[in-house]
């Protein structure tokens, strides 16, 4: 009986070619990375949903995907309409800070000068702007900025890229959600 030659090896290679080049293509069109990565913003809530009237917080984690560099930021966000403070910010970044007063001076060589990317709005700012800025530092992979909020409303609310304004020095994720509903009564406190 002759034996055949099989046909698998050559598929097998053909395909093997045919993976190495559309790898090659892939390489050659994808976006062309940024030296040293840099920090990304994500934004999210503590919750999805609270009752009218609890406590919950909008979270703000930048992400550092290069840790041993000291990586400077700043950003802007204004708590929307309907929504309240009860408790100050907090952070945990090791030199980060989030406060109601903008920075006097270049925080943490923020490109921009004057503490403030584009200027220094001190004398137009509002109570329920915070500013958040610093640099990353201690090989921090991430920290967190919270900020605690509250409705005494029944309503819905996001936080986007665009509610966050003289953004420097990082990419920021996508949105995030919460509604404050009425508590149920059964579960309301007798």
């Amino acid at each position: 009986m002759r034996a055949f030659p099989t046909r698998r090896p050559l598929r097998v290679a053909a395909a093997a070619v045919a993976a190495s080049a559309a790898t090659a293509l892939a390489v050659a069109n994808a976006p062309e990375a940024s030296a040293g990565a840099g920090l990304t913003l994500e934004l999210g809530y503590s919750d999805r949903a609270a009752a009218v009237g609890t406590t919950r917080a909008v979270v703000f984690t930048v992400h550092n995907t290069n840790p041993p560099d000291a990586l400077p930021f700043y950003w802007e966000y204004t708590v929307p309409n309907g929504l309240s403070r009860p408790l100050p910010p907090s952070t945990d970044c090791l030199s980060g800070t989030v406060d109601d007063v903008p920075p006097e001076t270049d925080p943490g060589g923020v490109p921009g000068g004057g503490g403030i990317p584009g200027g220094d709005p001190r004398s137009g700012a509002t109570a329920d702007t915070l500013y958040f800025y610093g640099e990353t530092s201690g090989g921090q992979v991430s920290c967190t900025f919270t900020v605690p909020i509250t409705s005494a409303v029944e309503t819905a609310y996001s936080v986007c890229p665009q509610d966050l304004v003289n953004v420097d020095g990082v990419t920021i994720g996508s949105c995030a959600f919460i509604s404050f509903e009425a508590q149920h009564p059964h579960r309301a406190a007798g």
